[in-house]
């Protein structure tokens, strides 16, 4: 059964990219150095991008709020 590709980086040599996962623990084999590599959390990948955009419309709310009063 063929698995969606994930997001992976390994600890030993720092190698970042999509890697099909295998079952039961979702771990892959790192393509450079062989390491077995668990996969990155979507709060990993996407937490500070999610940080600045949240932190942005927070601002933004704010000022529109006191230039209505």
């Amino acid at each position: 059964m063929q698995t969606k590709p994930k997001p992976y980086r390994c600890n030993v040599c720092g190698w970042k990219g999509m890697a099909e996962p295998t079952p039961p623990l979702n771990d892959a084999c790192c393509p450079q150095c062989g390491t077995w590599m668990l996969p990155e959390t979507w709060m990993g990948t996407w937490g500070l991008a999610l940080l600045l955009v949240s932190l942005t419309a927070a601002i933004v709310l704010f000022v529109a709020f006191f230039r209505l009063i």
